[in-house]
């Protein structure tokens, strides 16, 4: 497994000072990460060409691990054509870039029921002819109000297809009171990406009753989660989402992440001794 970064927002420092994204990659970098997520919404939010983006992860040795659109394929009377354009737009920015996965999200948090769930499903089943004829990889994640269940994210894959793949968020099941080893288990086959982060139970707390925390302490237990995921062959990102913070600092997550993907990572061969050349 890798380690990896969700760039989705502001990133700051352990003492909460607000991080230049260039600075954060040189960080991300020492740790031993390898990858991150690079959202289309926070480059058009910073001015940021993807080019220019692309070039200062290469400079650090780091590698864009997905990218990531905001879609809306749920909402009643949403331009579904103008999120279909968004997702070939995406394609084509993540062919020319060598980037293998496209991640969609957007609508979960304010939609649900069995219509939202059937628009969403035909939505998704276009979007998906557009990655595939582009040879990606298409992920959506368990999140708000729409697929926060395991049930219903797996009821949802199924419908759109086989080719259909899911991000895991394992805090997010905790918001949805659904569990995210039985996620990893029913999951798994489908699982091109992960997202972390964790809580703890905050009775009263709202608008849920759980707090952020750093993730090495909160009830998804994540050595188990990545050893399930390890064992349907998963070896893509453990990617640390840092949208906790202070009650999960970004250092605490990205070397909590860093340990993890190697701990499931399998071990290097050893060095080529050089006996035995040219014999059989």
């Amino acid at each position: 497994m890798r380690a990896g970064y969700m760039l989705m927002g502001e990133p700051r420092a352990q003492d909460g000072r607000v991080l230049d994204w260039q600075e954060l990659f040189a960080g991300l970098a020492r740790e031993g990460l390898e990858g991150v997520d690079i959202f289309e919404s926070y480059l058009r939010q910073k001015g940021v060409s993807l080019e220019q983006c692309l070039a200062v992860l290469s400079d650090h040795g780091l590698a864009p691990a997905c990218y990531c659109l905001q879609t809306d394929f749920i909402s009643p009377g949403a331009d579904v054509q103008a999120s279909l354009d968004l997702v070939r737009r995406g394609a084509d920015v993540c062919l020319k870039h060598g980037i293998r996965h496209l991640f969609s999200a957007g609508g979960q948090h304010t939609n649900s029921g069995a219509e939202a769930m059937s628009r969403y499903v035909e939505g998704l089943q276009r979007a998906l002819e557009i990655t595939c004829q582009a040879g990606l990889s298409f992920s959506i994640e368990n999140a708000g109000c729409m697929c926060h269940t395991w049930q219903e994210l797996l009821e949802c894959v199924e419908r759109v297809g086989p080719e259909m793949k899911v991000t895991l968020d394992g805090g997010n099941f905790i918001l949805a009171i659904s569990d995210a080893i039985t996620a990893a288990e029913k999951l798994g086959p489908r699982t091109v990406h992960v997202h972390v982060k964790n809580f703890i139970p905050a009775p009263g707390r709202q608008p849920w009753p759980f707090r952020y925390c750093p993730p090495a302490q909160g009830l998804t237990d994540y050595e188990r989660f990545a050893g399930i995921l390890a064992g349907y062959g998963y070896a893509g990102y453990l990617a640390f989402e840092p949208e906790g913070w202070p009650d999960a600092p970004t250092d605490d997550g990205v070397r909590f992440c860093a340990t993890l993907a190697r701990r499931w990572s399998p071990p290097a061969p050893p060095p080529h001794s050089g006996l035995g050349e040219g014999t059989r």
